[in-house]
């Protein structure tokens, strides 16, 4: 139920309780200075006020402690609440000492019990005080604290060199441009083209040269940081080629010419990104992947003790490979 909706609910049931108890309230208010309560929260109704919540909001009102045992009171505060169809409903009947009624009012219905609090804590005040303080004016509700903003899109480049350790024959410096879009720091979807062009495998009698180029796509997300630093972690799968040649140090007509052969991973990275000046931040990262396809590459040579043509390998990549780079990027 709307608030505004509620407030006005309540403080008709207020009005028109008070209104008709006012008189008689008055009348018992000066044969006595105790009442006693007695509350009944029937099945169904559980979760509302409970006797000791009402009594406490009862004496809030007058100000003073006005509830006393049954045994001492001269007045009687018996009421009930209970579901309903349309919700929950209460009942307040209030007799004398001498049992004389001195009225019943019943309050509801309401779409939740705890709309029933207010208005029975000031029917209850208004019966065994009249002549006290007027409720407190009803106070429209503390604005809602807003919508925290969805972090915003935005598009960066980056540009870098990384070290490569697995995929070569030895460990090669690669270079990488790139784009990145997301909604940072919660995802980021990340495409980068990398090349290395160039590292040795040598073997034996052979001078072999090896050069990749390959692309890679990355999901990541930051796990923590601010404005001007966050820390975060990405899957990345890579799909490339790699190129290679040989040449027989004492006979070039030895090894092969240039081959080439697929790689295809997929890993996790680890990165940092701190902010230097304005848009251009500095990442660093690290990556562990497992080598799905290895490139792998064979030479042809002659087995002097049979004079047969056999087939060596001259590199094949390791099962897994390590990438550690350094990056700058402009945010757009």
């Amino acid at each position: 139920m709307p608030g505004g909706a509620q407030r006005a609910k309540a403080l008709t049931l207020v009005l028109a309780a008070a209104i008709g108890c006012l008189a008689p309230a008055a009348v018992a208010q000066k044969e006595t200075s105790h009442a006693s309560l007695q509350w009944v929260r029937l099945p169904g109704s559980e979760a509302c006020i409970g006797p000791q919540e009402l009594a406490r909001a009862v004496e809030a009102r007058i100000g003073r402690a006005v509830f006393a045992s049954a045994a001492r009171a001269e007045l009687a505060v018996e009421g009930h609440v209970a579901p309903s169809e349309e919700g929950f409903e209460a009942t307040l009947s209030v007799s004398r000492a001498d049992g004389s009624i001195v009225g019943t009012r019943h309050l509801g219905p309401v779409a939740t019990c705890r709309e029933l609090d207010e208005p029975l804590a000031v029917v209850i005040a208004l019966l065994l005080d009249p002549d006290g303080p007027d409720p407190p004016p009803e106070q429209d509700p503390a604005p809602a604290a807003p919508t925290p903003a969805s972090a915003p899109w935005q598009a960066s480049a980056h540009g870098g060199v990384a070290v490569l350790v697995g995929p070569l024959p030895a460990p090669a410096l690669a270079f990488e441009l790139g784009l990145a879009l997301g909604n940072v720091p919660s995802w980021e979807l990340e495409a980068t083209y990398m090349a290395a062009p160039w590292a040795r495998g040598d073997r034996d009698e052979l001078d072999g040269r090896f050069w990749l180029h390959a692309g890679s796509l990355a999901l990541c997300r930051d796990f923590a940081g601010g404005e001007r630093a966050r820390m975060g972690g990405c899957v990345v799968g890579l799909a490339g080629m790699m190129w290679g040649e040989a040449e027989g140090r004492e006979s070039p007509a030895q090894g092969f010419s240039t081959a080439r052969a697929p790689l295809v991973t997929v890993g996790l990275r680890a990165r940092g990104v701190w902010r230097l000046v304005g848009p251009l931040w500095v990442e660093l990262s690290g990556d562990v992947a497992a080598h799905l396809v290895r490139p792998r590459f064979v030479y042809t040579a002659l087995d002097e003790s049979t004079l047969a043509l056999t087939r060596r390998e001259l590199w094949r990549a390791l099962p897994v490979g390590l990438r550690g780079a350094c990056r700058l990027r402009v945010v757009f």
